[in-house]
């Protein structure tokens, strides 16, 4: 990974940082909602961990948590926090979004923290994410959304302050884009913050029998068209 990049990545984690501090309020009900979806079985990946402010609330809430991030100054200071925190274990390495080194069906569920808004490819990393999932293992990706307008000084600031969006989704659209990857979205949360909002998209992994519902509605969809037409 380029080095440029771990630079990117290691600015985004501060920046983000300071967002879930400020807003203790978010950050908590985040916390809260991403948890009602994880089991104490489960494998979980997180990636783009960052400074570890979500590892440290939930990491101990499963059977094995592995936190992810491509910068090692990041990792180093999650890793610190976690312990800190009196965390009992988990796993912390360098991981990058677009080619993830584990073998397919690994994990039941993977958390992408506010990382999806920032990424040059989303799509590459939707399509790895889906593929070291389990079949209806979950994708949990608390992203910025943009469902209200902002003023010229609050865009300005943003982009000052680090929060400069390559993607910018309302939630609905957020929405529509996960499922192109695999997903099937079951729950779409807007929380408010500032500067800006967030929505807690929670989508499940297709498997064999949704793809057959699928198929089915498709064909019944296309026999009540024809038989409309004659």
């Amino acid at each position: 990974m380029a080095r440029n990049s771990v630079k990117y990545w290691e600015r985004i984690s501060s920046v983000y940082a300071g967002y879930l501090k400020k807003n203790k309020k978010c950050y908590n009900e985040l916390c809260k909602e991403i948890k009602e979806n994880l089991e104490p079985g489960m494998l979980v990946l997180e990636l783009s961990c960052g400074s570890g402010m979500i590892t440290k609330k939930l990491a101990d809430s499963v059977l094995e948590w592995t936190a992810t991030d491509p910068s090692p100054k990041n990792l180093q200071n999650a890793r610190k926090l976690y312990r800190k925190n009196k965390g009992r274990g988990t796993n912390f390495r360098i991981e990058s979004f677009g080619s993830i080194k584990y073998e397919s069906s690994t994990f039941d569920a993977v958390v992408l923290p506010n990382a999806l808004q920032v990424m040059e490819a989303p799509d590459k990393a939707l399509k790895e994410i889906c593929r070291v999932l389990r079949p209806g293992g979950m994708i949990i990706a608390p992203t910025f959304v943009f469902d209200r307008d902002y003023s010229i000084a609050q865009t300005i600031k943003m982009n000052v302050t680090g929060f400069k969006m390559k993607n910018k989704w309302t939630s609905d659209e957020l929405a529509e884009f996960v499922e192109k990857y695999g997903f099937i979205v079951e729950t779409q949360h807007l929380i408010e913050g500032k500067p800006v909002d967030e929505c807690l998209i929670v989508a499940k992994k297709k498997t064999a029998r949704d793809s057959v519902k699928e198929g089915g509605k498709t064909v019944i969809g296309s026999l009540i068209n024809l038989a409309s037409k004659k």
